[in-house]
């Protein structure tokens, strides 16, 4: 399956972004910023976002509809670990972990849209805003 990455446009106000319990007491300038980096992607019920070992270039953050984290277990059958709805960072420890690659298959229970946060941009973010880094740090 092949998704098509939605640019943000500069002037809209990413509401996901901006009222997010880590972000709403961020100047409006540095969402901004963040926001500038993003992409969106739009999703349907079934849809295989991410697999298991994909190389992680963005961690996405749920603004509409429901994902899922699983594992293909040896049965055959699919472990769930987390599932995700609006507001939630999805598979966001692994933003942070070396090997920069998602530990899990990431798949849509119904549809929606996910803004799209580049793992580096993620990255110099929390550098530059160690109060946030803590907050999700906080969070793991």
């Amino acid at each position: 399956m092949t998704f098509v990455k939605i640019p943000l446009p500069a002037e809209e106000h990413c509401e996901v972004l901006f009222s997010h319990q880590w972000l709403r007491n961020e100047p409006a300038e540095v969402v901004f910023t963040l926001q500038s980096a993003c992409c969106r992607i739009r999703f349907q019920a079934g849809d295989t976002l991410f697999r298991e070992g994909d190389r992680m270039r963005y961690c996405p953050l749920v603004e509409q509809g429901e994902l899922q984290a699983f594992r293909h277990t040896y049965q055959g059958d699919d472990k769930v670990f987390g599932q995700f709805v609006c507001g939630d960072w999805v598979a966001l420890a692994a933003v942070f972990m070396e090997h920069g690659r998602f530990p899990m298959n990431i798949r849509a229970l119904s549809a929606g849209q996910a803004i799209l946060i580049p793992r580096e941009t993620l990255h110099q973010f929390c550098l530059q805003r160690p109060t946030l880094a803590l907050q999700l740090l906080g969070n793991l």
